[in-house]
């Protein structure tokens, strides 16, 4: 088996490169600049009950990294790559595909 990053598939591999994660982080930005503007009432942030939700998603996800960024927790998916920054943001889901969790949406009030 030929040895580098090659061999890997492109969503496993070890580290998600530092140009991935800006790209990454330019399109969460957009996309929390997107909600804001469409719904300026609609929170920002999670509840904390939400954050505990994505957090536990995360942990037991075969691409959390706990050690990774420094020990601030990474996500190895090519899609992701965070620290765990983006489970604050009630506008940003999981990128994988079916989702670990998704977009909050605040009830409604009745």
């Amino acid at each position: 088996m030929p040895s580098g990053t090659a061999s890997i598939p492109f969503q496993v591999r070890r580290h998600v490169p530092l140009h991935r994660k800006i790209v990454n982080l330019a399109a969460a930005a957009v996309d929390v600049a997107a909600a804001a503007l469409a719904a300026p009432t609609a929170p920002l942030t999670v509840p904390d009950d939400v954050l505990a939700l994505r957090r536990a998603a995360c942990a037991g996800c075969e691409y959390h990294d706990p050690a990774g960024n420094l020990g601030l927790g990474e996500c190895k998916h090519q899609a992701c790559g965070c620290t765990g920054a983006k489970l604050h943001l009630a506008a940003l889901h999981c990128p994988l595909d079916p989702p670990k969790w998704d977009c909050y949406l605040p009830p409604q009030p009745l």
